[in-house]
């Protein structure tokens, strides 16, 4: 299993990159996800809709000085030869990921599944602001 992740601050730019389905009739390339569904939804009211979601959690970062307030990171079992992932090790792996980077209970993050030529891969993206101190997790040095 690869994980790969980085701090980011385009969370609309990131919200249509996490959508990008392809359409019928539109040519097979690279960057198109065949499937692309929403696992779970951790403190957040929007549901199941991720651009809201975001939108949430950057109405809560606004309240910090934080720039790059979105954690996003990419779960990807069968990079490195591994078997396919169900949506409930999916899940473990991101809570799992976010403990170990210092996000607590309070924080609000998304799991999305992806499928793209045929395998799935997983993207965390997580508030690295907590809700109720609104101070950010430090990401230095996490990889």
């Amino acid at each position: 299993m690869i994980i790969k992740g980085r701090p980011i601050a385009t969370w609309r730019k990131h919200g249509q990159h996490l959508l990008k389905i392809r359409q019928d009739g539109q040519p097979k390339t690279r960057s198109w996800n065949e499937q692309v569904e929403l696992v779970c939804a951790c403190n957040v009211l929007a549901g199941e809709n991720v651009q809201a979601a975001l939108r949430e959690m950057a109405t809560v970062a606004v309240g910090s000085k934080c720039y790059r307030w979105l954690y996003s990171a990419s779960i990807n079992p069968s990079g490195a030869g591994g078997r396919e992932l169900t949506d409930e090790e999916a899940e473990y792996a991101a809570k799992v990921l976010l403990k170990e980077l210092g996000f607590t209970d309070d924080h609000s993050w998304l799991l999305i599944r992806h499928v793209k030529e045929g395998r799935s891969h997983f993207h965390v993206c997580a508030n690295r602001v907590d809700p109720v101190t609104l101070r950010a997790v430090d990401l230095g040095w996490n990889y």
